[in-house]
């Protein structure tokens, strides 16, 4: 018996036993009886309704559990683990580091144009760089307009670490068609706010529209200190090793044996009222 029914049952039953001792109550005791069995009824229906109200979102959060499904299938079959990497690129001609925040430099054997925001890696050359505009490809030369990405967006000096010779080959390392990165720290929250959607392109605009009134069906509006939030992450995952595939983790000396790979982590936030639930998935990453 719960502590507001048993609170209850003691109102009805003083009252029952005054009844059954005596031939009346007096004035005292029967305020008191009352007082008492109304205050179980008060709170009896309070507890009632919190846990009707509480009950009520708990049902909402099992319907937002398949709008967060949906939401990682779509990014799922957006997700490209393994990137393009646009023929067998190499540097034009060497090219010397311009110390500013970002540098022009001619890559050749492309057989397709990379985007802006792709981003690579150039033999002999320290860092990560990402493309921040390009040329029409011709003669399977395009200039690429290019910063670090490896290092805070804040620094003065963006260009390239060291020279870049000739025939230096590229390695694409993200394509930003494919990529999850832009989705990182969406707002699902915001997808009314046109002042926050003219910051995203147009992709991540259609899906973060989509997804912030899906949720919005299924959970209401959101009240003050609501999150519903989409976060995107590199972690390292430990896969156990079982290179003869029967099913057991393989030992080396009774020690189990993992392998550390990177995975793409997404996790979206949900915080409703005073519930709050996190849901996670990790994509393959590839090379």
């Amino acid at each position: 018996m719960s502590t507001h029914q048993a609170f209850l049952t003691l109102g009805v039953e003083l009252i029952k036993n005054k009844f059954k001792k005596q031939k009346g109550l007096s004035i005292v005791e029967a305020i008191t009886a009352s007082t008492i069995l109304a205050i179980s009824v008060v709170v009896f229906m309070t507890l009632q309704s919190e846990q009707e109200k509480r009950f009520t979102l708990l049902r909402k959060f099992d319907k937002a559990a398949y709008a967060v499904d949906l939401i990682f299938e779509e990014l799922n079959a957006v997700y490209a683990p393994k990137p393009n990497q646009y023929g067998d690129p190499v540097v034009f001609q060497n090219t010397n580091p311009s110390g500013g925040s970002t540098q022009s430099i001619v890559i050749s054997a492309l057989t397709s144009l990379p985007e802006v925001g792709d981003r690579f890696v150039i033999a002999g050359v320290p860092g990560t760089y990402e493309i921040t505009a390009n040329t029409a490809l011709t003669n399977t030369r395009s200039t690429l307009t290019v910063k670090r990405s490896d290092v805070p967006n804040t620094l003065p000096n963006l260009s390239l670490a060291t020279n870049a010779v000739a025939n230096a080959k590229l390695t694409f390392t993200l394509n930003a068609n494919g990529s999850l990165e832009p989705y990182d720290d969406l707002d699902l929250l915001k997808y009314q706010d046109n002042t926050y959607k003219a910051t995203l392109s147009s992709d991540i605009v259609t899906n973060l529209e989509k997804w912030g009134d899906l949720l919005n069906n299924h959970l209401g509006r959101a009240l003050s200190g609501d999150k519903r939030l989409l976060e995107v992450d590199d972690v390292t995952v430990n896969i156990p090793v079982d290179d003869n595939n029967d099913g057991v983790t393989d030992q080396i000396s009774g020690v189990d044996q993992f392998t550390s790979v990177t995975k793409t982590q997404v996790t979206i936030t949900i915080k409703q009222d005073t519930v709050t639930e996190i849901f996670r998935r990790h994509f393959t990453n590839g090379s």
